[in-house]
């Protein structure tokens, strides 16, 4: 379902190649999934654990700092010189 392309191809803004990040409200907005379907699924959520989705964002932020200064630095602490 994510890849599919939409049914209405001209509502999708610009060149993009991943759908995974959209929100719900997108893929009904533009066309990947109609408001029907998406009425008849049961909905539900999960929680991250919040040191891996902070890993994660390290990693995403392509830093030059080593991960203790990083958490040092978020945490608003001086790391080590």
């Amino acid at each position: 379902m994510m890849m599919r392309r939409p049914t209405a191809p001209e509502a999708w803004p610009g060149d993009v190649d991943r759908l995974a990040h959209l929100r719900a409200r997108d893929y009904i907005r533009y066309g990947y999934l109609p408001q029907d379907l998406w009425d008849a699924f049961f909905t539900f959520s999960t929680v991250r654990n919040p040191f891996k989705r902070f890993e994660s964002l390290f990693h995403y932020s392509g830093t030059d700092k080593n991960f203790e200064t990083y958490i040092r630095w978020a945490a608003g602490v001086d790391g080590p010189q």
